[in-house]
């Protein structure tokens, strides 16, 4: 839970300091592991994107096929929001459709890699992710990394699932202990500017001690 820099601005890098979350989605990365179409098939690629994962290439055939898998639980009740993000590669100007329960979202790639992200409320039981060629459809083999899906409206840096969820505690920006090769013994200028995570409504508190008040 150490913070990161975040250089997403293309300025100065800023410390990226998230909530909790969870990844929901039980293969974030494996997607030979998810249900569908048999038609539809998945390689496991020798390229290997930012030294994470090998990428996994979805194999389509036709219009109509889709391929999913589940949240780790069932138990969302219906009104709950569920963010979905991924990054997906495919040939320009052809089209899939990903997201949420039925997957309603539609996506043309650029020809390079495209994040895609969907925010939907649960409407019924079905708790599952997918892409799929439903409506006519024109992509047919296309790249996918990093799934992601939280119980919330903010959606946070990816985090790895193998067969389960996993949750990452909030990132803390504390620094304890002997500072003083950091800073001046006498005087100290404090300066903070950072922004909200979108959807996040939780309170921050941002505090500057030496110790004895």
């Amino acid at each position: 839970n150490i913070p990161r820099l975040d250089y997403s601005d293309s300025g100065c890098p800023s410390l990226l300091l998230e909530p909790a979350s969870s990844n929901e989605a039980l293969y974030s990365f494996e997607l030979e592991n998810w249900s569908g179409n048999s038609e539809v098939t998945v390689d496991v690629l020798d390229e290997i994107h930012i030294g994470l994962h090998s990428l996994r290439r979805l194999n389509f055939t036709a219009v109509n096929q889709n391929k999913y898998t589940f949240y780790s639980s069932a138990t969302y009740p219906i009104g709950s929001v569920m963010s979905f993000q991924a990054l997906v590669r495919g040939t320009a100007g052809e089209t899939i459709s990903y997201g949420i329960q039925n997957g309603s979202s539609t996506h043309t790639f650029t020809g390079g890699w495209d994040l895609i992200t969907q925010k939907g409320v649960v409407s019924s039981g079905n708790t599952s992710i997918q892409f799929n060629t439903y409506g006519a459809k024109t992509a047919r083999v296309f790249d996918v990394a990093y799934v992601q899906v939280e119980p919330n409206d903010s959606q946070t840096s990816y985090i790895p699932t193998s067969g389960a969820a996993v949750t990452r505690a909030a990132d803390t920006g504390v620094e304890t202990g002997n500072i003083s090769q950091y800073i001046d013994s006498t005087k100290l200028t404090f300066e903070v500017d950072f922004s909200i995570l979108e959807g996040d409504t939780t309170r921050g508190v941002i505090t500057l001690s030496e110790g004895n008040i």
